[in-house]
């Protein structure tokens, strides 16, 4: 440090409060320009329309036919003849593949730009009819998520399917055409869905290499967030009738009857290994629902984001607050427990297990009788199994943060330097609060509250230089943190360096303060399961 200051020395003029005050105002022209566009967008499409009205003698055909009671034409034809008006006044319009080709005549009405969402399950021939109305075309998908598939319906019995895979598990997606193409690719590293790091951590390290970026969260204790386990004990895996786990079914149906009376304001999505067992899991709950209706509201289809209940190959692009996942596969009656977990043992069954382990905002609760120790990858079938026992391992586990202590990394080190002042007021940091660095460089814990995570340090180190854009830096970085439910506090280098006891009181109250903000008079009520209400627990 001390060299680039004597090699440039207009960094000694360098103020921090300053530069956090020309962010701020960045921040704030970027909202402004945000919202302008919106606003522009409309203002032209609203002049268009009334053009449109004005002159255009299609719009009055259009204006009859939607004027009808009966007797109306086919929306093919009239989407032939009155095309162009209706994308002056629907300029986006949402088809599947299947109903371009219902409705769009061929030669009809053509598009600027067609986006393919979730091309990973888009076979090419069902693109074909989007990309020629198309002058250009952007295909979004995730090459580790489900293939074009019809297991369920071609294979027969989920566990004696072959190995192999059907014809349909090997057929390629117009996304897989599109990067063997060579069209430009862009990969989003940045995920937003998870609010616990938890959530996504198998994910990222088993399946994407560890190259997505996952905001950490400074929540450990409340319960609401995160990985969590339950191990069934009781019942079998009944290998040879229902193949389902009755009594893993049973206890899912409990849960979900507990969440719908402690936590209705969290939205429910329930997924099984297999369809077998999301039968007798929605079997169960209409049983208990038919016996008992308690807060029939939380079942109603009417909720923005109703309850479902669904198998791994139908879950893509659902997501829910909280998500039950069922393994149900275990021992069955004899005690044996084969290696074989249906889809999952199939070649690529990691990819179908990545969409369903990582659809939850808030918790994930894993439900199964048995424990990643119970499953021997040596005798299982493709990755599917091995990446099911990271996730087990993890969800037993809690995922409880494994940061340690800061060592002295080096005595230049300005991150010790911190270090020391924050321990010296007594309090303990942590550097493995972000493993990655790329949010926060230094965590300091929580005195009262083990696991939690009182303040986040940035400074001007790896995480600031690791993103390039502006944007990223000092605005989705801070937003994403601060949605989360982190407090921060920004160090400058080169105000530590000008100003080292000034920096340091200055951090030290930022520490009081958050300490005072998280005592229990002010902070948030504390999540309780069901289990601790029904044990008296959380009082």
């Amino acid at each position: 440090m001390d060299e680039f200051v004597h090699r440039f020395p207009a960094l000694l003029g360098f103020d921090g409060r300053m530069h956090d005050r020309h962010i701020q105002l960045f921040q704030a022209l970027d909202r402004a320009r945000v919202a302008e566009a919106r606003r522009d967008t409309v203002r032209m499409n609203g002049t268009r329309v009334s053009e449109t009205k004005e002159s255009d003698p299609a719009y009055l055909t259009l204006q009859g036919e939607c004027a009808k009671s009966r007797g109306r034409r086919s929306i093919r034809r009239i989407v032939s003849e009155a095309g162009d008006v209706i994308q002056v006044l629907k300029p986006i319009v949402f088809l599947s593949p299947a109903s371009i080709a219902k409705f769009l005549e061929p030669g009809g009405i053509g598009f600027d730009l067609v986006v393919f969402d979730e091309a990973s399950q888009i076979r090419p021939e069902e693109a074909l009819g989007g990309i020629l109305r198309a002058r250009q075309v952007v295909i979004v998908g995730d090459s580790h998520q489900l293939p074009p598939t019809s297991f369920f319906i071609t294979s027969g019995s989920e566990e004696t399917a072959d190995p192999t895979g059907s014809p349909m598990d090997r057929d390629s997606s117009i996304l897989d055409h599109g990067r063997r193409a060579g069209f430009p690719q862009y990969h989003l590293v940045w995920h937003y869905r998870a609010r616990h790091h938890s959530l996504m951590a198998v994910a990222n390290r088993e399946i994407y290499d560890g190259c997505l970026r996952v905001p950490p969260s400074p929540d450990e204790t409340s319960g609401r967030f995160g990985l969590r386990f339950h191990h069934v004990t009781d019942g079998y895996y009944d290998r040879g009738g229902t193949a389902a786990h009755a009594a893993e079914a049973q206890t899912v149906v409990d849960a979900i009857i507990d969440h719908a009376r402690y936590h209705p304001e969290q939205s429910l999505g329930v997924c099984a290994f297999s369809i077998a067992q999301q039968r007798a899991i929605a079997d169960a709950l209409e049983n208990r629902l038919a016996e008992d209706p308690e807060n029939p509201e939380f079942f109603s289809i009417d909720r923005p984001e109703p309850i479902f209940i669904k198998n791994l190959e139908t879950v893509q692009g659902d997501e829910r607050d909280v998500v039950f996942l069922s393994v149900g596969y275990g021992r069955d009656n004899e005690g044996k427990l084969p290696m074989n977990f249906g889809p999952l043992s199939l070649p690529g069954g990691e990819r179908r297990f990545n969409v369903m382990m990582t659809r939850a905002r808030e918790r994930c609760e894993v439900f199964s009788s048995i424990t990643a120790a119970d499953v021997d990858h040596e005798r299982c079938q493709g990755r599917g199994p091995i990446v099911l026992k990271a996730f087990l391992d993890a969800a037993e586990r809690g995922f409880a943060p494994e940061g340690k202590p800061l060592t002295a990394p080096g005595k230049d080190s300005f991150l010790e330097v911190v270090a020391t002042a924050v321990r010296s007021a007594g309090f303990q940091t942590l550097v493995d609060a972000d493993p990655s660095r790329q949010f926060i460089d230094l965590a300091v814990a929580h005195p009262d509250r083990e696991g939690d995570l009182l303040l986040g340090i940035q400074v001007d180190g790896f995480g600031f230089q690791s993103l390039a854009a502006v944007r990223d830096r000092e605005w989705v970085r801070r937003q994403t943190l601060t949605d989360r439910g982190w407090r921060l506090h920004r160090i400058w280098a080169l105000d530590w360096l000008n100003r080292p006891q000034e920096e340091a009181k200055r951090l030290l109250e930022a520490i009081q303060q958050a300490l005072l903000d998280s005592q229990p008079s002010m902070a948030v009520v504390p999540f309780v399961g069901p289990e601790e209400v029904a044990s008296g627990g959380g009082d």
